[in-house]
């Protein structure tokens, strides 16, 4: 049975990614601060139930992502997938920005994902997948909502991309794929109602894109469809 580990799994797209990875018969480990309710659903089968785990964990705090591996390790020996979702948005205009804005758009953002894979990376197996959920926002050359209040969001997630480059390289020998995937605007959260795209249709189009990945593709910056976004 292939492992999938998600962060930010109580809700919206993370949540999304849980039920996706149980309906294709995957071990999924949920990492959250919140404990989702997917267990309890009738949505899904008992024996969906026993393929899902939910561990505790503050994305803000160092010592609780290296804890997870040993938590990790009495579920599982080995991770296929590791999605990075959990994400945070700080909603500072120019003029009133923060220094607490920022450092809490970097630690969640792009920090907690180098850390957790860190903390991971010798249980991925060989030809494994890390995945950055980032954003459109995150692309230098399009510059997309400039005098938006997105700015600590949209450098983070710039940073993040930096990871996947990063990463890329240095997991190449294992054959271990590391790719930031943009899910476009969806209706959560962080989205908003009036977003043009559902859960289930952001998730159905990026698990097909990380399925799809290949090794020739890591390190690169994609929209939900497989498609290359400008850095």
């Amino acid at each position: 049975m292939k492992t999938v580990v998600i962060s930010g799994a109580n809700r919206g797209i993370g949540l999304g990614f849980c039920k996706h990875y149980l309906s294709t018969n995957w071990r999924v480990i949920a990492l959250s601060r919140i404990k989702p309710e997917i267990e309890v659903s009738n949505k899904i089968t008992e024996k969906q139930k026993s393929n899902f785990h939910h561990l505790a964990i503050d994305l803000l705090s160092e010592a609780s992502i290296n804890s997870s591996l040993e938590k990790i390790e009495g579920i599982s020996q080995s991770v296929d997938l590791i999605i990075n979702n959990a994400g945070v948005a700080e909603h500072e205009n120019f003029g009133q920005w923060t220094q607490q804005a920022f450092l809490n758009s970097f630690t969640v953002n792009t920090i907690a994902p180098a850390l957790l894979t860190q903390a991971l990376s010798s249980l991925l197996t060989n030809n494994a997948k890390v995945i950055q959920l980032t954003s459109g926002l995150a692309s230098i050359e399009q510059n997309l909502g400039p005098l938006e209040n997105f700015d600590s969001y949209s450098m983070s997630k710039v940073a993040v991309n930096m990871l996947s480059k990063r990463l890329s390289a240095k997991l190449l020998d294992r054959e271990i794929i590391v790719c930031s995937i943009s899910p476009g605007r969806v209706k959560t959260t962080m989205g908003g109602d009036e977003a043009p795209t559902s859960v289930s249709q952001a998730v159905n189009d990026i698990t097909n894109t990380i399925e799809n990945l290949t090794i020739s593709q890591s390190g690169n910056f994609y929209d939900e469809l497989g498609n290359i976004i400008p850095w």
